[in-house]
């Protein structure tokens, strides 16, 4: 972020800046827990972005949150399903499709949105929970 603030003059006020960001930053898809570290420093870096994108408003400047997809990696991801082959160029294409669009995104490698709403998340987070109580109401207390 500190580089986007201290080179924003560099960049063309109808060009583009793109971050890196995850998919494990949301409230609604940490089910499991772990990467608590990694997902909230994505988290925070998402804020910041949305922060700077709204001082930032009047500016014709698209800005893009890429999410990656699950991709394997020295960090531990060897199991995941895509390859930085499989996934780079399709960052590459997003963002060159985004160019010219102002405002801030936040989408993944196939240009599908990511994040949403806070209301949205904590209605999805309020479902995952009362979909895991039910499942775990003993057979008689269920409907049927």
């Amino acid at each position: 972020m500190r580089l986007i603030e201290i080179d924003q003059d560099l960049i063309a006020a109808d060009g583009l800046i793109g971050v890196m960001s995850s998919g494990q930053d949301g409230v609604t898809n940490t089910v499991k827990g772990a990467r608590e570290v990694y997902r909230g420093s994505k988290a925070t870096l998402n804020q910041f972005m949305r922060s700077y994108a709204a001082r930032h408003a009047a500016k014709a400047r698209a800005m893009v949150l890429m999410a990656p997809g699950s991709v394997q990696t020295e960090m531990g991801r060897s199991e995941a399903p895509l390859t930085n082959n499989e996934s780079v160029p399709n960052l590459a294409n997003v963002l060159l499709k985004m160019q010219g669009t102002a405002g801030l995104e936040y989408l993944d490698y196939l240009a599908a949105p990511c994040g949403g709403s806070a209301q949205g998340m904590f209605v999805q987070a309020a479902a995952v929970t009362r979909a895991r109580n039910f499942a775990e109401l003993p057979a008689s207390h269920s409907s049927g």
